[in-house]
């Protein structure tokens, strides 16, 4: 809950109050030798991405490295948030105007993605739009055109994903409990 509320709180701005909320849940995950990998990368790269947002780029990398980190070693145990941090570092980096490294880290990002068995189509999208402004702003008009058919095919894929949509209000009146379904991103 404490995550969720922090990425609630960052993204409307209201950073220190993120802030308290995201170190309460690493404590807590820290605390506990079992608690896998990349939920402990995963809270460190919302955080990195906070202090992204607030303008204080040195504790983000900081922040980044330590995620990166972890989660190269989640991704040796079959899964990884990885992805999502590479395009972390990639905003962090074009927030700062070096465009040409955040290039290399949204195609990293991309390439990470393309190997996920569940890949998150919005994140890969955004990632790959700011790439798309970082080389058009670089000059880069040819990889630009690339990378625009890349947004295609991701476009295309997501688009092809079907949906499906069914009133749920009558299993309402059968509800006993709660249920907590967890969602690792």
């Amino acid at each position: 809950v404490w995550n969720n509320l922090g990425v609630l709180c960052s993204e409307q701005g209201r950073h220190a109050e993120s802030l308290e909320y995201y170190g309460k849940a690493l404590r807590i995950r820290e605390q506990f030798p079992a608690t896998p990998l990349a939920r402990i990368g995963g809270l460190l790269n919302n955080m990195a991405n906070c202090y992204r947002r607030m303008g204080n780029f040195a504790e983000a990398h900081k922040l980044l490295d330590r995620a990166i980190n972890l989660l190269m070693l989640d991704k040796l145990e079959g899964a990884s948030s990885l992805p999502s941090a590479y395009g972390t570092r990639g905003l962090i980096l074009k927030d700062e105007g070096r465009d040409s490294e955040a290039v290399e880290m949204f195609q990293l990002s991309y390439s990470e993605y393309k190997n996920s068995p569940s890949p998150n189509f919005e994140s890969i999208v955004e990632h790959l739009e700011e790439e798309i402004a970082a080389l058009k702003r670089l000059g880069r008009l040819e990889e630009a055109i690339l990378a625009e058919d890349r947004l295609s095919l991701v476009n295309a894929e997501k688009n092809g994903i079907p949906h499906q949509d069914r009133d749920l209000s009558s299993l309402i009146s059968q509800a006993k409990g709660a249920v907590l379904v967890e969602i690792g991103y």
